[in-house]
């Protein structure tokens, strides 16, 4: 399993932080939950979160190819396959 680095938690906790105020109570709720989870070692995603997860890493990575950034696209797809080893598979 990949491990969750200190650098992707970092670039996790300052996005959803950022983020947090402008989205509604339901996503507030699953980025209080999933900012609750990052900091610990052993992290499982509910289904929720990690539809949450992975649509926000794919809105910084479309962001990231349109500016053309390869180290920040190669990051977060490292990161995104990372998250899917963290979903719990029940649903």
């Amino acid at each position: 399993m990949g491990y969750i680095n200190l650098k992707e938690r970092y670039f996790l906790l300052r996005h959803l932080e950022k983020i947090k105020i402008h989205v509604c109570r339901e996503e507030q709720s699953l980025i209080t939950s999933i900012l609750g989870k990052i900091r610990f070692p052993d992290i499982l995603f509910t289904p929720a979160e990690y539809r949450f997860l992975k649509t926000v890493i794919v809105s910084c990575l479309h962001d990231a190819m349109d500016q053309k950034d390869e180290i920040q696209v190669n990051f977060l797809r490292c990161l995104s396959s990372k998250i899917e080893q963290y979903a719990c598979q029940e649903e």
